[in-house]
């Protein structure tokens, strides 16, 4: 599989750590460090300081965030206003779960924020209301599989294939047409993870 994929500029890298596996991964920092990635992404506290420090300095990396502090992102944020030149970096706020007060408060620091949208993103109505008030070019469609099976597709793993069922929800909570909506959030998507 690694020669069918070396080489396709459609294929592109992002290394997580998930927010509750992070001790486990310690070992892992030296590999993240001189990693070519596209995006960091899915860390707990403990590792995001470390990266955000190389981040900063590629510049152009995007930082993929998964918040596990109740939707806020208090201890992301927090961590990302201690590093200078953080708050410049593009930033993938994954699985969006947060309010449209939180999502405010994020984008006094973060100019640079995009809002990752998944079928867990479309179940609370306090981050409904934040993904039906924010502007198509911040968000960014998810899926999160083999997790968060979207409404109307069954039991069963999520897979790539159900990606068209959150467009279809978030359009309809938007009042957007799915097809001019998933025109804007590929171009989002080119453009954060520089696929353009």
């Amino acid at each position: 599989m690694r020669t069918q994929v070396q080489g396709d500029t459609r294929i592109v890298v992002s290394v997580g750590l998930h927010p509750l596996q992070v001790e486990e991964g310690q070992h892992l920092l030296p590999f993240l460090r001189c990693l070519d990635n596209s995006a960091y992404g899915e860390l707990g506290e403990v590792v995001l300081t470390t990266v955000l420090q190389r981040a900063v300095v590629k510049a152009s990396l995007p930082l993929v965030l998964h918040c596990r502090d109740g939707g806020s992102g208090q201890a992301a944020l927090k961590c990302i206003r201690q590093v200078l030149g953080a708050t410049e970096l593009v930033i993938h706020w994954h699985c969006l779960t947060g309010s449209v007060e939180q999502v405010q408060e994020w984008e006094r620091y973060l100019p640079n924020l995009y809002l990752g949208v998944t079928a867990l993103s479309l179940r609370t109505e306090a981050s409904r209301r934040a993904l039906r008030e924010h502007d198509s070019g911040r968000l960014l469609l998810e899926l999160d599989a083999p997790y968060l099976v979207p409404s109307g597709a069954g039991e069963g793993p999520n897979t790539p294939w159900l990606l068209g069922n959150v467009l279809r929800e978030l359009a309809g909570l938007r009042g957007e047409d799915p097809g001019q909506l998933a025109v804007v959030l590929n171009t989002n998507a080119r453009r954060v993870y520089s696929l353009l």
